[in-house]
């Protein structure tokens, strides 16, 4: 007579991941993009499904793994300063989620460029002379204010405009050369930088002398007074 078994339950639990977490480039520039790769690793296969990638509590994106197990996540948005990234898998029907280690992502200050150029050079003295201060970086739009120093003195002051640049007028320099510099502190998420030296020249103003009398006719003996009259724009 044939007999069968009591029912066995064999219970199968889903896999435990494995999930790493790279970047490059190490340190990164502000502004410039950096690249983390994820991989996910199980032993009993290739794990499927999604990841997702966090600065500390901040939620940055996701990405899809690949059949390879892993998947890559762009992102331009970090700013100055250490960051501490992780990646955690969320898990598929078969596998366990799972977290990474902690990422030390340095994200330094993005360079600039300052340029300075003048509105009229040689001058006459007492002309206004406008200069045009530029500041570039290739994160986008520096921000704050610049300088402009003739020397160890201070021409003037002025604020970067949404476009990076500003102006700055002046009457005030004197008959000469002047060694004339731009200068950009930076800001927190970009480096200070000078300009290259210009040298403004400012030449004596012209002059113009114009001779009037009292009379245009007078009598013998009758005194006659004779007015020059000397002007100049400066």
């Amino acid at each position: 007579v044939g007999s069968t078994s009591a029912a066995w339950t064999q219970t199968v639990d889903r896999a435990a991941s494995t999930t790493t977490l790279a970047g490059l480039p190490n340190p990164s520039r502000y502004g410039a993009p950096v690249t983390l790769t994820v991989a996910v690793s199980a032993s009993d296969g290739i794990p499927t499904g999604t990841v997702s990638l966090s600065d500390g509590g901040a939620f940055l994106g996701t990405c899809s793994l690949t059949s390879g197990g892993a998947c890559t996540f762009s992102t331009a948005a970090l700013t100055t300063g250490t960051h501490a990234l992780t990646a955690l898998y969320s898990g598929d029907t078969l596998r366990y989620d799972s977290v990474s280690a902690a990422l030390t992502q340095t994200v330094t200050r993005a360079p600039t460029t300052t340029s300075l150029a003048s509105s009229q050079n040689p001058a006459p003295y007492g002309a206004s002379v406008t200069f045009t201060i530029t500041v570039t970086s290739g994160d986008g739009i520096p921000t704050g204010s610049v300088s402009l120093s003739d020397g160890s003195t201070t021409v003037g002051t002025c604020s970067l405009t949404s476009g990076g640049a500003c102006t700055i007028t002046s009457n005030a320099l004197s008959v000469g050369d002047h060694p004339l510099v731009a200068r950009y502190p930076g800001d927190a998420n970009r480096t200070a930088s000078d300009s290259t030296t210009l040298t403004e020249t400012i030449v004596r103003a012209t002059t113009t002398t114009t001779l009037s009398t009292s009379a245009a006719t007078v009598a013998w003996g009758t005194t006659l007074t004779y007015t020059a009259t000397v002007s100049s724009a400066g």
